[in-house]
């Protein structure tokens, strides 16, 4: 399920980098900017946990909240696109904003699942490298962790000495 979810976020971002539209990006109040396939990887993840283990506790990046009202309507239908595309079937842009809601919990409960959407998003908006990171972490360890790095080249000849 955690493979699915991370699977689906990578294919959903390689759609979307390069393709965003004006208005796709907003700035957040420290300065970074988030875009819609932000959001939009963290309702496919939350809804795919969601799906796969009932109630899912999660701590995500993202809320809902810039995506309400008529300053967030047109970024909630493209992250709404992005997430039905991803997930393979129609979602209300209510699901989503409920999907990606799921993400607003603390690390007081006893298994929690930790999503950064897109670690490196100057570098999504760059066209260059970012990654997918989740973990699912019980009583303050971590038991399951996942890297998606859609833009990494791995080159299987060369070699990395040990100093």
């Amino acid at each position: 399920m955690a493979i699915r979810a991370v699977g689906a976020a990578m294919a959903l971002t390689r759609r979307a980098q390069g393709r965003l539209l004006d208005g796709h990006t907003l700035t957040k109040t420290d300065h970074s900017p988030v875009t819609v396939a932000d959001f939009a990887v963290q309702a496919v993840v939350t809804t795919i946990l969601a799906e796969g283990a009932g109630a899912v506790t999660m701590i995500g990046e993202e809320g809902p909240d810039d995506l309400v009202g008529d300053a967030g309507a047109p970024l909630l239908d493209g992250v709404t696109r992005l997430a039905a595309d991803a997930l393979g079937r129609d979602i209300a842009p209510a699901g989503v904003l409920d999907a990606i809601a799921l993400g607003g919990h603390d690390t007081t409960d006893g298994r929690v699942w930790t999503l950064d959407p897109i670690d490196g998003t100057k570098g999504f908006l760059r066209g260059q490298q970012y990654a997918v990171a989740l973990a699912c972490i019980r009583r303050g360890r971590v038991i399951r962790g996942m890297m998606a790095c859609p833009n990494l080249s791995i080159d299987h000849e060369a070699r990395v000495d040990a100093a």
